[in-house]
């Protein structure tokens, strides 16, 4: 099979998503084009790998001043900035390169049996494939304003979507840590809501990470109906992300008997309103019963306002970025995911269970998994709750061995990513199958 793959970012082991797919697809021998844009010399020096690996890679640069451009047509225009971010005109030249325009027909023909499209930062090159005006090939250098209202190419575009942005936002105006990110997401979410919601029909196949984000794509869905007056044919499927665990696997090593970690990237709203949470309301209660209990927050960029939480309190560690996120997790008694608001798959929780961590985790952070509480995880929601199961870990050896054990299980059986590529290949056959 001959596949397109348009990805917003530079795919790397921390974007585990796009880059795990990817390897997977050319493993099982299909020809795989990635189109994708880097913003700094490691993202583009990561693209040489998937290119060792067999992908024919078409990138260009992401410049500051592109995105800066970027960001202000979105304001002009009405879109959410999140779907301009990542426009660059070199990489879609790149693309209708691969995919013929002729504007005098407007005919198209396209070297390519699928194209997958990731994200909502993605989803622009999609429409401009699909847009019947001249321009619309790109190379004017301008995304378009309008969704396109007939789809003019045979090629399928599925658009993997990752998670409901706007669903994402809105807990993020609720629950957010900071003012200013309150404020900006109140501000996308009327324009991500418009937009995601006119993005539902525009693609063959739309995909997300878990039944939550689907619900949420169904009730916009259901509020497209009623504006309109018009049934959707939003058809969308469910695709779990997976876990290498041939990275994330037990270690031999001993952990350390008083070490909670919290890992993910430190910068991103979500993950830092969680690690607020931890050191902020959980632990002191944690700290009662066992004050020699650490707390390590594991991942790059961390911001100000948890920099100053190992300032205060010297049991806070903060690392920043590390080259080797499976030793630090291997070497914690529990893994913490106290996830106050997010979508999609909680990576962090998989691959703590594939190192044999056990996690404690809140409703929110397993709700796009099918592990059993109680017996693959320990789930509460309160600070309280959350404490209780952190010290019944910490002190109770046989438990702690059974949740990681069990843990260790349900990743095996549910989240392998050979197991995830070849459902989404089926996804891929399938919807050729019924276009020929």
């Amino acid at each position: 099979m001959k596949i397109l793959y348009i990805v917003p970012y530079a795919p790397t082991p921390i974007r585990t998503r796009p880059y795990n797919l990817l390897l997977g697809l050319l493993r099982q021998g299909h020809q795989v084009t990635l189109a994708t844009v880097w913003e700094n010399d490691a993202e583009n020096k990561s693209l040489a790998e998937l290119t060792q690996a067999g992908a024919q890679v078409l990138a260009a640069h992401l410049s500051k001043p592109r995105i800066a451009i970027n960001l202000a047509a979105a304001l002009i225009s009405g879109l959410p900035l999140q779907a301009n971010y990542s426009w660059q005109p070199g990489v879609a030249k790149q693309i209708i390169a691969r995919c013929i325009y002729s504007a005098k027909s407007y005919d198209r023909s396209c070297e390519f049996d699928i194209i997958h499209i990731e994200h909502l930062r993605g989803a622009i090159y999609g429409l401009r494939l699909h847009s019947k005006e001249p321009n619309g090939s790109g190379l004017s250098g301008w995304p378009s304003t309008t969704l396109a209202t007939e789809l003019n190419t045979t090629v399928p575009i599925i658009w993997d979507s990752v998670d409901n942005i706007s669903s994402l936002f809105e807990q993020a105006a609720r629950n957010g840590a900071s003012n200013f990110g309150r404020w900006v997401t109140r501000f996308e979410i009327p324009r991500t809501r418009r937009y995601e919601a006119n993005l539902i029909d525009q693609f063959t196949r739309t995909l997300v990470t878990s039944p939550v984000d689907l619900a949420a794509f169904e009730k916009l869905r259901e509020e497209v109906k009623v504006r309109s007056q018009s049934p959707s044919n939003l058809t969308i499927s469910v695709l779990t992300n997976g876990v290498d665990l041939d990275t994330f696997k037990p270690s031999e090593t001993p952990y350390q008997r008083d070490l909670v970690i919290f890992s993910g990237k430190l910068s991103y709203h979500a993950n830092i309103s969680a690690a607020l949470f931890l050191v902020k309301q959980v632990m002191p209660i944690v700290w009662e019963r066992r004050p020699q209990t650490r707390v390590l927050l594991a991942g790059k960029d961390p911001n100000s306002i948890l920099l100053s939480l190992s300032k205060e309190n010297h049991r806070v560690e903060i690392t920043g970025t590390i080259p080797d996120l499976p030793s630090h997790i291997q070497s914690a008694a529990v893994s913490a995911a106290t996830i106050t608001y997010g979508a999609g798959v909680q990576n962090k929780v998989l691959e703590a269970m594939a190192c044999a961590t056990p996690v404690v985790a809140t409703s929110k952070a397993v709700s796009a998994l099918k592990a059993e509480p109680g017996y693959e995880a320990l789930v509460a929601d309160d600070p309280v709750g959350i404490a209780t199961h952190i010290l019944s870990l910490l002190g109770d050896e046989q438990m702690r061995q059974n949740i990681a054990q069990n843990g260790l299980n349900y990743v095996r059986r549910n989240h392998q990513w050979n197991s995830v590529t070849s459902q989404l290949v089926t996804i891929y056959e399938n919807i050729l199958n019924r276009a020929s």
